[in-house]
């Protein structure tokens, strides 16, 4: 059965999940806010292949409707495909 999966994780939860790599904690996450150990995260998976890794690690001032947060179209536009192919 294929699985489509939505998780909200905080630091400590990312740092020990399968499918995100030691260099994307080290390298790839925003340092920006409060910086990436204190922010909240949502992990988007299909059938245990990851899609989507987002952050709110982001400055008070970037946190408008012209920060560029199309990921989330997208996301959701993937969830329908894949519904509907199901």
């Amino acid at each position: 059965m294929n699985k489509y999966n939505v998780e909200f994780l905080d630091y400590e939860d990312l740092k020990t999940h399968n499918l995100v790599s030691k260099e994307t904690i080290e390298y790839g996450l925003s340092n920006n806010g409060c910086g990436k150990e204190w922010a909240s995260y949502i992990l988007v998976s299909y059938n245990d292949k990851l899609l989507f890794l987002e952050s709110d690690a982001m400055e008070p001032e970037d946190k408008s409707f012209e920060r560029d947060l199309s990921w989330i179209t997208e996301a959701l536009k993937q969830a329908y495909r894949i519904g509907k192919e199901e």
